[in-house]
């Protein structure tokens, strides 16, 4: 069970049994809590501009090019190099993809995964 999921329902069962919590207790903070974090998550979501930079920046991906870096960078995902895989950070989302890949669809994968994980947010 993921940690969005079980905030989620902590939060419709403090907000379904205390609907009149009074300010200042105890309760009041925690549903208080909740609510910011349901309205404000940690990492906006992605709009279509950006999805669809990231799908056009992985079609027919080859090997990280500097435009590739900077199209990411420009979006907010951070490049780093490791041995022979490049790790992609967007917040607290890791991805993790080939420096030199063996087929012609696994840039447009890592990119549905991408959009696919970001998206949910």
């Amino acid at each position: 069970m993921s940690l969005e999921f079980s905030e989620y329902v902590c939060f419709n069962i403090l907000v379904r049994n205390f609907p009149d919590i009074q300010e200042g207790y105890r309760r009041s903070w925690n549903c208080t809590w909740y609510s910011k974090k349901e309205r404000k998550p940690d990492m906006a979501q992605m709009d279509k501009t950006q999805r669809n930079a990231i799908k056009q920046t992985f079609k027919n991906y080859r090997n990280m090019t500097s435009d590739v870096r900077r199209t990411l960078a420009s979006i907010g995902i951070q490049a780093e190099k490791r041995k022979k895989h490049w790790i992609l950070r967007y917040g607290n989302k890791i991805f993790i993809c080939s420096s030199s890949v063996s087929d012609h669809r696994s840039g447009m994968n890592l990119a549905l995964e991408i959009c696919r994980t970001l998206s949910e947010v």
